[in-house]
């Protein structure tokens, strides 16, 4: 078992995460917008008001770290599934099942968010990551191949 390239691997996280944190602010701001502000109205917020403020701290590690996961994913089932561009959309689509699907099913019955909005945002995370794992796992390369 060959262990894992730590640069590449940190390099192909990063560069995913950067990726991730700049879509992501699209997809909230934009595609979202509405679908937030019916929220934020529902739970008695102003999105217009509180602005992201020191959220986007946490938004920027949240995004790396999603990075790093799909490096990590893509780094360790590459010896089962083999490198390319395959292994990278099924470790893609092993984050998104963790990190949105599964979370999101869970939280249909409390009602916070709308359905639309949990499918809409659940298919744009679905692209976004599965993107995000293509780049990942281009940047990767295994130590002897680097």
């Amino acid at each position: 078992m060959q262990s894992i390239n730590i640069g590449r691997w940190l390099i192909g996280g990063v560069i995913a995460g950067v990726l991730v944190f700049l879509a992501e602010g699209f997809i909230h701001a934009k595609l979202l917008h509405e679908h937030w502000m019916a929220t934020m109205r529902a739970a008695g917020r102003s999105m217009e008001a509180e602005g992201p403020g020191s959220g986007l701290v946490y938004f920027a590690a949240s995004s790396v770290l999603r990075g790093l996961a799909l490096a990590w994913v893509y780094a360790v089932i590459r010896s089962h599934f083999g490198p390319g561009p395959k292994t990278a959309i099924i470790a893609g689509l092993a984050v998104w099942a963790i990190m949105f699907a599964v979370p999101f099913i869970a939280q249909v019955p409390i009602g916070f968010h709308s359905g639309a909005m949990l499918g809409t945002w659940a298919l744009y995370e679905l692209i976004l990551t599965v993107v995000a794992g293509l780049v990942a796992g281009a940047v990767y390369k295994d130590a002897a191949a680097a």
